[in-house]
C-alpha cells in the first residue's frame, strides 16, 4: 500500500458569519500531522482568537478534530474548515475552551436590534 506524504501546514482562512462577509476574523493553520487521515490535523488561530470554543493558545475546540470524540478518517480538510466556520458563527456552549469568552457568550444578554 502506498503511504501518503505527511500533511504540511496549510494556510487557510475562516470568515465571519454571512451578515459580515467582508470581515476576516483571522488566519488559521492546519498543522502537520504525519498520520493524517488516521489522526486529525491540529487547527489553530494565530494570533489566538477570543471565542468560547478556541483555547487561549489558539487551538480550536471542535469535536470533529478530537480523536476521542467525533474524528473519522473520512473527514476532509474542506469539512474541517466548514466546521470551524460554523463554530465561529454559532459557538458550542456545551464544550467551552475559554472561561471568560464562554461567560460573556452565555450570560451577557444580547441587545435586541429594532428594525424601525
Amino acid at each position: 500500500m502506498r503511504r501518503r506524504r505527511p500533511l504540511s501546514p496549510l494556510p487557510a482562512c475562516a470568515r465571519s458569519p454571512a451578515d459580515a462577509p467582508d470581515r476576516l476574523l483571522t488566519d488559521d493553520s492546519l498543522g502537520p500531522v504525519p498520520d493524517y487521515p488516521s489522526k486529525p490535523p491540529k487547527c489553530k488561530f494565530t494570533p489566538p482568537l477570543f471565542h468560547p470554543n478556541v483555547y487561549p493558545s489558539g487551538t480550536v475546540c471542535l469535536s470533529i478534530l478530537d480523536e476521542e470524540k467525533s474524528w473519522k478518517p473520512a473527514i476532509t480538510i474542506k469539512q474541517i474548515l466548514i466546521g470551524v466556520q460554523e463554530l465561529l458563527d454559532a459557538p458550542n456552549a456545551s464544550d467551552p475552551a475559554q472561561v471568560e469568552a464562554y461567560t460573556l457568550f452565555s450570560y451577557v444578554p444580547i441587545l435586541a436590534v429594532s428594525s424601525e
